[in-house]
């Protein structure tokens, strides 16, 4: 098992509504922008997502306050979909 991690290591997690309206909110002006890229969410398997823990604290790091909703609802190193034996 990995000790030691960097914030260039990529995170699995589940977003909550709010952090699903987030995302579609601050993609709106790149989807203009840049329609080629597709901003949706990138589903890795089901309801999980996959990014790099930087790109995760870049943007929701600004929403994670006392008292605010939560964003994220579950997070993982580990690969969080296990092959079917």
């Amino acid at each position: 098992m990995k000790t030691l991690y960097t914030m260039n290591d990529y995170v699995f997690f589940k977003l909550t509504d709010v952090g699903k309206k987030i995302w579609e909110e601050e993609n709106k002006e790149l989807k203009e922008k840049y329609p080629q890229y597709g901003w949706e969410l990138p589903y890795f398997e089901g309801e999980w997502l996959k990014e790099q823990l930087w790109c995760l604290f870049r943007r929701f790091g600004e929403y994670a306050n006392a008292g605010s909703d939560l964003c994220i609802t579950e997070i993982t190193f580990e690969n969080p979909i296990k092959e079917k034996k």
